[in-house]
């Protein structure tokens, strides 16, 4: 692309000498035009060089798929107290070279505004991953490659009717040049954490699901200021019956003078049994120092919970969110590269556009050159006619 746009200049440096045109002009000209030219060359390999210093998480290695099950991406089967079940899952290796996993029976969480999470392979469970008598496993595969594996679980002999949902997962260490990070030296065990891939089968055994008791609770509410220096109320819905459950209602914030601010009507996804789901309550807006309270109303299996929570915004709370807020804009080290990452099309297509115009200025100052020479010529040629 630079030797184009050179080519390009020299073409046009040459004409505009052809032309008869005020030279001083023209180096202008082509000055700002090669500014231009050689801005437009490398924004684009600023744009791949931000693209690798940022990174692309790449695409697993593995797939996993249920064998002897209704459907390939879940287990659902009807038991008994003290039932011994076997759940047999597929890996195979569909990357583009040899790569390593780990496979082990968990647990399932609940995520943010319900949802499925699930632990690491290096903590322990503590609900249904319980269960599995089978313990990790570790293994390699070739490109290509697959194996089966059937893990072992035994349902507990005393336990309450309902649905308990447990999980198969494979984990895929993510290889990057970033320094090692031990795996006991990380907190976060959600499928969100960095360096690691997880794919999971879910499964779901149903005990007496009719019987399942349907319990939820919402407790301990909290808020704190998002990462925009916004307020945001926190609503833990605490599973404490033997059945997921999906919960929805309303919320509605008030001030100090009960006036209504903010309301919006809310849906969850799961919360799984003998786990919380938050809920965030975005406001979107830095609240004034004051009280307020926020009533909400929430539905699941034709039961109802009602309830209030009241908490006040300091001054100080104002002012730290405020400042954090104008603080978001701020450029980090290498911003310039992660904006022209972001927005280099726009960039390429405003610079076209100033190229354009500019040698549009320059086609016009050309026709306008050669019009002031051919007046001057027929004048010329009319003074030597009347002179004759």
């Amino acid at each position: 692309m630079v030797q184009n746009n050179q080519i390009i200049l020299i073409g046009l440096f040459l004409k505009i000498k052809e032309s008869g045109f005020s030279m001083r002009i023209g180096k202008s000209l082509i000055l700002l035009l090669a500014t231009v030219f050689l801005s437009c060359s490398y924004i684009l390999p600023a744009s791949a060089e931000a693209e690798e210093k940022k990174g692309i998480i790449p695409n697993p290695s593995f797939s996993i798929k249920a064998i002897n099950s209704d459907s390939s991406s879940i287990f659902i089967v009807n038991s008994e107290l003290g039932d011994n079940l076997k759940f047999t899952v597929r890996i195979k290796n569909i990357g583009m070279k040899e790569a390593s996993f780990v496979l082990y029976g968990t647990d399932v969480y609940s995520s943010i505004r319900g949802g499925w999470t699930y632990p690491a392979s290096w903590a322990a469970p503590s609900l249904v991953g319980t269960w599995f008598n089978t313990p990790k496993v570790e293994g390699t595969l070739k490109v290509n490659e697959s194996r089966d594996y059937t893990f072992d679980l035994m349902v507990p002999k005393s336990i309450s009717p309902g649905q308990y949902i447990g999980n198969i997962v494979i984990e895929e260490r993510i290889p990057d040049v970033d320094e090692e990070i031990k795996p006991e030296d990380i907190k976060d065990l959600t499928v969100n954490l960095p360096k690691y891939m997880r794919l999971h089968i879910q499964t779901v055994i149903n005990i007496n699901k009719e019987k399942a008791i349907h319990k939820l609770r919402i407790s301990d509410i909290f808020h704190e200021s998002d990462t925009s220096g916004y307020s945001v109320v926190f609503l833990p819905h605490i599973n404490e019956g033997t059945i997921l459950e999906k919960p929805s209602g309303t919320l509605a914030l008030k001030n100090s003078s009960g006036e209504i601010i903010l309301s919006e009507k809310y849906q969850m996804d799961s919360v799984y049994v003998a786990t919380t789901g938050l809920y965030d309550f975005k406001l979107n807006q830095i609240l004034a120092p004051g009280s307020y309270t926020l009533a909400y109303t929430t539905n699941y299996d034709k039961q109802t919970i009602t309830g209030e929570y009241t908490f006040k915004v300091s001054t100080e709370e104002v002012v730290s969110a405020i400042n954090h807020a104008d603080n978001i804009g701020n450029l980090e080290e290498g911003g310039i590269w992660e904006l022209l990452y972001k927005y280099g099309v726009w960039v390429l297509a405003i610079v076209m556009v100033i190229i354009i115009l500019l040698l549009i200025i320059i086609l016009l100052l050309l026709k306008r050159r050669r019009k002031e020479k051919k007046d001057q010529h027929n004048n010329n040629t009319k003074g030597e006619c009347v002179h004759v």
